[in-house]
């Protein structure tokens, strides 16, 4: 028995007791002080009333409790089977670097020689179509990248150019880079960003390394 429940048990027996003790004595008081058989045979029904209201009220309580414990356990139920876990249900966040990018593998593009281009290019976001875009200079390390919009700092996408190379045939190169500024260039009539090259491959490194070498030589002229 919960503590409730007892409280309620005795609070209903003291209500009883009181209540047949009330009817006993009007059934034993009067002018003689002698017992009255009717007022005993009432006090008798009041008592057997009482303690049969006293049952139905406790039965009653029962029967709420008992309804409250299965509704909380219907609703746990349906909790645990409607509910997926936390890891199902939380969206969980994409890197913001792409598998081909090596952060390992790259350095301050500063760090690298610069030569100035005017090359067309295409890029892609996550999320948006494919824009159209021109590099303004280029090293082993990143480029410069001229855009319509700005981009936000640290945003990933991949860029697709043509180098021409000494030998007059075109390099496709494709990379994926990340934004590390970008600022609105009126020289450039667009926004310019620092773009820092994830890991490329080979072929790339190498056609990359050709072109600029070239394009020093031929600036130095």
């Amino acid at each position: 028995m919960s503590t409730l429940d007892a409280t309620l048990d005795a609070t209903l027996d003291a209500t009883l007791d009181a209540s047949a003790d009330a009817a006993t004595q009007s059934a034993t008081s009067g002018p003689t002080s002698e017992p009255d058989p009717a007022g005993s045979a009432n006090a008798t029904a009041t008592r057997s009333r009482l303690t049969r209201t006293k049952e139905e009220v406790l039965a009653s309580l029962e029967e709420a409790k008992n309804a409250i414990l299965k509704a909380q356990a219907v609703d746990e139920s349906e909790l645990s089977t409607t509910s997926p876990a936390p890891s199902q249900t939380q969206a969980q966040p994409q890197p913001l670097v792409p598998p081909a990018f090596d952060e390992e593998s790259n350095t301050n593009t500063r760090k690298y020689r610069r030569v100035n281009v005017n090359v067309r290019a295409k890029m892609a976001q996550a999320g948006r179509p494919p824009e159209d875009a021109r590099l303004c200079d280029i090293s082993m390390g990143g480029a410069g990248l001229i855009t319509e919009r700005n981009i936000p700092m640290g945003a990933v996408c991949h860029i697709k150019f043509r180098l021409t190379m000494p030998s007059g045939h075109l390099f496709t190169v494709v990379a994926a880079a990340q934004a590390m500024y970008s600022a609105y260039s009126s020289h450039h009539h667009g926004f310019k960003t620092g773009m820092k090259f994830g890991r490329l491959p080979e072929p790339a490194i190498a056609a990359i390394g050709e072109f600029i070498s070239d394009k020093t030589k031929t600036q130095a002229l």
